[in-house]
Order: C-alpha cells, then sequence, then structure tokens
C-alpha cells in the first residue's frame, strides 16, 4: 500500500520525473554501446540495454498483476 498521505499527482509527478531521466540516459547510450551489459541482475546476470527495458517492462507488469490481485481480494 502507498505511504500514508501519498497522493495520485505526486506519484503521477514523481513517476514522469524518472520516466524523463531514463529518456535522457537512453538518449546517451552509444550505437556501441547498445551490446554491452549494463545491467546486472543478481539472478539472470548482465543484460544490455534491450534485455533491461525488456526486463523492467515485464517487472513492471508482473506488479500490475499483482495490485490487480490485492484489490480483487480486498474488494476495491
Amino acid at each position: 500500500m502507498p505511504a500514508p498521505g501519498s497522493e495520485l499527482t505526486g506519484v503521477i509527478t514523481e513517476w514522469n520525473t524518472v520516466r524523463s531521466r531514463l529518456k535522457g540516459l537512453l538518449d546517451s547510450v552509444s550505437p556501441s554501446e547498445l551490446h554491452r551489459g549494463v545491467f546486472r541482475h543478481p539472478v539472470s546476470g548482465w543484460m544490455t540495454v534491450g534485455q533491461a527495458l525488456a526486463f523492467l517492462s515485464a517487472h513492471i507488469r508482473h506488479h500490475k498483476y499483482q495490485l490487480h490481485s490485492i484489490r480483487r481480494k480486498s474488494g476495491l
């Protein structure tokens, strides 16, 4: 559950800031760096930029599923 006093507008603002920073980071990656490991997952090991983004997308979908399940079970 969100921290007490959390407002949706604050979460949206924070998410937009993070997305903007991620875009800036991705824009700065040169083509030669696209095949290098940039993120080390503790189980999967090194991932390229594309692999890390795919992992992040799947991870977010997983949390979305978890939130849906929590809402359904709590009657929200």
